[in-house]
């Protein structure tokens, strides 16, 4: 983790102490930084785990979503995970049985303490190509980001799909983008950029402009 300064430089990168001793990816926090989510590696698989913070900050032990949700039949392996800000819906991706084609938007919802059987997002959401890297909202706005084969793409939520035809997000000045992210107000969007030449790629970020479209990309540091 690393923390904005007051000048509006980055700390340097602080390890979480989340670490497991493969890799682990695709992050984020909910309850005020005091809940985890994220993608961990046990060094033959990955799953979904979710891990609270203790009164003394440390972190708790991580804990497995279960096999609803973690479902390695014929290889598959859940991914980005993102979970909404009580915790009770949960959005991966998975190549699991019942998708539209490729890597597929899947939902789930917490009752009773465990996760529901995940149920395919699908059109227009979903197509027969790779959708990935979604991130939804956790404000009244309910936008939706993720990538899809004609590039980043963005919705508004209507709960459990888009309420329109989804549409591409255009960054001057980024060939490739991907892993988007906003903060609460929703003006600025920081997200992977990547070089299709060089096939470099840098965390950039986009301030929203007066008629709704995106600034140029601009590095974070």
């Amino acid at each position: 983790m690393a923390t904005k300064n007051p000048d509006g430089s980055w700390s340097e990168a602080v390890n979480l102490g989340l670490n497991g001793a493969y890799g682990d990816a695709s992050g984020m926090e909910i309850n005020n930084g005091s809940t985890f989510i994220w993608l961990q590696g046990n060094g033959t698989t990955n799953n979904i785990v979710i891990a609270n913070k203790n009164t003394d900050g440390s972190w708790g032990t991580p804990v497995d979503l279960g096999n609803g949700i973690n479902s390695h039949t014929a290889g598959i392996i859940p991914d980005n995970p993102h979970i909404t800000p009580d915790g009770n819906a949960l959005w991966f991706t998975s190549t699991r049985v019942g998708g539209a084609g490729g890597k597929d938007i899947w939902f789930s919802t917490k009752t009773g303490g465990s996760w529901t059987a995940p149920i395919n997002s699908g059109s227009p959401v979903n197509t027969s190509g790779d959708e990935d890297q979604i991130w939804i909202s956790p404000t009244a706005s309910n936008d939706v980001y993720w990538r899809g084969p004609s590039g980043l793409m963005h919705c508004i939520s209507n709960g459990s799909n888009c309420n329109a035809a989804p549409t591409v997000v255009t960054i001057p000045g980024c060939a490739y983008a991907a892993e988007a992210s906003l903060p609460d107000d929703g003006k600025t969007m920081y997200f992977a950029c990547g070089d299709l030449t060089t096939g470099r790629v840098k965390i950039m970020y986009s301030v929203k402009q007066m008629d709704g479209s995106w600034g140029t990309a601009i590095p974070v540091d």
